[in-house]
């Protein structure tokens, strides 16, 4: 997961955005056996 042009950091649970204005977090999934999804976007606003 990185916001808005940070470095990719691996999570296994919950977080939190802090600040104002909108917020476009990137991702990708990765299952138990290593298989890597297309990477996905969600801006919340």
């Amino acid at each position: 997961m990185k916001n808005k042009g940070s470095s990719w950091e691996k999570y296994n649970d919950g977080f939190t955005l802090s600040g104002e204005g909108t917020s476009v977090v990137e991702y990708y999934p990765v299952d138990e056996a290593g298989n890597i999804e297309v990477m996905n976007l969600k801006k919340l606003d």
